[in-house]
């Protein structure tokens, strides 16, 4: 059974090498969509991201939605 309105804010982290990281600022309190996106984030880790503007570790806030 899938939920409608759920959402996580995570603040994703660029560093100045192009490595992928993140932390949970908020999460859904559904365990299946929250493990759902850890498991995506955790994926991402693997993937070579362009190296920011400058050289600068780049962080955002980033809201994960579930549609239904």
């Amino acid at each position: 059974v899938r939920e409608d309105n759920l959402k996580a804010v995570v603040l994703v982290i660029i560093d100045s090498s192009g490595r992928f990281d993140y932390r949970f600022v908020t999460y859904s309190l559904n365990q299946n969509f929250d493990s759902s996106l850890k498991a995506f984030l955790d994926e991402q880790k693997n993937l070579n991201y362009p190296k920011p503007i400058k050289n600068k570790t780049f962080q955002i806030n980033v809201d994960f939605k579930s549609e239904g």
